[in-house]
């Protein structure tokens, strides 16, 4: 997981250094999803050591775990984030060079997933935005 969470992003970086359109879709969708990943593994490691993890005297996990949580709000709220890749993905630039770094079936997966969050009412396209986020970063950790 970490390892796939560094190589995306990596792919991120290397997007933006070369201006390519796919950084639209990556930044937001990294702050979102590496953000996740980021307090989730901090609760574990706090529930791993139990009360030494609750106190600041025993350990630094306190800090960081609520360091990470800011983090996860800092530039966005999820769901704020979350829209600004679901915008990203209806861009055709962005879109194309966002799919051409997946595998042919992820690639596949996620365009029949937006076709199908496109016929959807606007609310319940705007409730899927955060799963839609899920899918896509679950397609390109899977390239």
């Amino acid at each position: 997981e970490r390892r796939a969470a560094l190589d995306a992003f990596f792919k991120m970086l290397a997007a933006v250094d070369a201006g390519n359109p796919a950084e639209d879709v990556l930044v937001p969708l990294l702050k979102v999803c590496l953000s996740k990943l980021g307090t989730r593994h901090l609760r574990e490691a706090r529930l791993i050591l139990a009360g030494n993890a609750t106190l600041r005297d025993f350990s630094v996990l306190p800090r960081l775990h609520e360091d990470a949580f800011i983090q996860e709000i800092w530039e966005g709220t999820h769901p704020v984030l979350a829209a600004h890749v679901e915008k990203a993905l209806r861009r055709r630039a962005s879109s194309a060079a966002f799919l051409a770094l997946l595998p042919p079936a992820q690639r596949r997966a996620l365009e029949d997933r937006l076709r199908a969050d496109a016929a959807l009412p606007d609310e319940a396209r705007e409730a899927a935005h955060e799963s839609l986020c899920d899918a896509a970063y679950l397609a390109l950790i899977q390239s």
